[in-house]
């Protein structure tokens, strides 16, 4: 017979795993960074690989602390009227107080489809947003639920991990998308030595491998995270509820 599982036993696994998935695409960023080093000649190698490195710290330290201004931002949410939205607020609090949160910040944005989504560092530093398309359709308790699953999401820390995933893999792509068009532009000077022209022929094969799937790995990784966790959001919601 399979071993059951408490929710607590699922989530503390499923941290584990993003740990071990987050780690991987920090492996996968500095291995796509020193691939970008096949396109200088060899004393500039060393430089390149620093400076991408660095760039990467702090594209991703930007994400950690500014994440959840540049989300909100970039998806047009404003901050809610207290007064105005007063159910919304009443929904989130009631919420926030059976799970044991901070309030968090609630936002909408003037969409017709319905969605919601939270983000954030941690339960203090947190925020949940909902389309004015989702207030129009559910009624309260239909409400209740889509909240009580974004507030499993703070609760169990997958605000956290999806932010800093979620930059990993926009770094992934951006330092890939650099690398493709640098060399179709061409990029780098070849050695005059044919040991070494071969050598650098080989470490640009590899790069171009890299360039490639690195995108498609980060999406896999991406939603390998996303699947479970989502999930563990509908058990935590019926606990809230």
């Amino acid at each position: 017979m399979t071993e059951r599982k408490s929710i607590h036993d699922c989530i503390r696994s499923n941290k584990r795993k993003s740990v071990f998935f987050v780690a991987l695409l920090a492996i996968l960023l500095t291995v796509l960074c020193a691939s970008l080093s096949g396109f200088f000649p060899k004393e500039e190698q060393g430089a390149v690989i620093v400076l991408s490195l660095i760039f990467v710290a702090v594209y991703i330290f930007f994400g950690y602390f500014k994440g959840s201004a540049a989300i909100m931002a970039l998806s047009g949410a404003k901050e809610a009227d207290p007064k105005s939205e007063r159910q919304l607020y009443n929904v989130v609090e009631e919420m926030a107080i059976a799970g044991g949160l901070p309030m968090p910040k609630v936002y909408i944005m003037e969409e017709a489809a319905p969605n919601a989504f939270a983000t954030g560092r941690d339960p203090k530093d947190s925020a949940v947003a909902v389309t004015r398309g989702l207030l129009m359709k559910l009624n309260r308790n239909e409400l209740q639920g889509v909240i009580a699953h974004e507030l499993s999401h703070i609760r169990h820390y997958d605000i956290l991990f999806s932010t800093l995933v979620c930059f990993m893999v926009g770094a992934v792509a951006m330092i890939a998308r650099f690398a493709w068009r640098f060399m179709l532009f061409g990029g780098g000077r070849r050695s005059s030595s044919r040991k070494a022209g071969q050598g650098q022929a080989l470490i640009l094969i590899v790069a171009l491998a890299l360039m490639i799937f690195a995108p498609i790995l980060s999406t896999i990784v991406q939603l390998a995270i996303s699947r479970e966790r989502e999930y563990l959001a509908d058990a935590g919601a019926v606990a809230l509820t």
